[in-house]
């Protein structure tokens, strides 16, 4: 549980929550925040690379 708050943000804190008291399935919750948050890394750092 400790984990889950940690990863999302404030905000996305009641959203996680609800999924997570809905589906049940934790693990739905937790690749959602962390994909996006590495695609916005990867996306700006390949750009500067091949300019």
């Amino acid at each position: 549980m400790p984990q889950s708050n940690d990863n999302t943000t404030p905000p996305s804190s009641p959203k996680a929550s609800s999924t997570n008291g809905t589906n049940g399935h934790s693990g739905s919750a937790a690749p959602a925040p962390d994909l996006p948050i590495i695609r916005l890394d990867e996306l700006p750092a390949i750009d500067i690379e091949t300019r």
